[in-house]
């Protein structure tokens, strides 16, 4: 798709295949992947799943800045419905704790307990992954208020 006339066709696959590179843990390869992706137009919905990757691969490489700033630009592109969602908030608040930005944290806890609260698919496997790492991190920073309330919706 990336040689012919509509390189835009090959986006699905490239994520496809940059999610299976972090599966893995070849985090380079999903990087590569990953921008790949972003060369050919992906579309929105695309782009956003592209940038979870990015994060999660950048998480693994201990690079949390750009881990927190690729869940940023996820989040904003990805529908709360998307699977790549939750894991992006998730990814946003244990940047952000690890980075010591507690308002973030505590901005991307809130998104999330928002989520469960509102959705009907809110308490599904990765909703409560997100909701028990995330509460975890508020409680070592300190944040017991918001952490008690996303224990509270599992």
């Amino acid at each position: 798709f990336e040689r012919g006339d509509d390189p835009k066709l090959a986006s699905p696959w490239l994520v496809r295949a940059a999610e299976r590179a972090l599966e893995n843990n070849e985090f380079t390869l999903a990087l590569s992947l990953a921008a790949r992706g972003e060369a050919v137009g992906a579309g929105a919905a695309e782009q956003g799943a592209l940038f979870a990757v990015q994060g999660e691969a950048f998480r693994w490489r201990n690079e949390s800045e750009a881990a927190q700033a690729k869940a940023r630009e996820a989040i904003r592109l990805l529908q709360p419905s998307d699977r790549h969602w939750v894991r992006a908030v998730n990814l946003l608040a244990l940047m952000s704790g690890i980075r010591g930005d507690y308002a973030e944290l505590e901005r991307a806890a809130a998104l999330l307990l928002d989520h469960i609260e509102r959705s009907d698919e809110g308490t599904g496997r990765a909703a409560v992954v997100a909701a028990a790492e995330t509460a975890a991190t508020l409680f070592i920073a300190g944040r017991r208020g918001p952490a008690v309330r996303l224990f509270e919706t599992m």
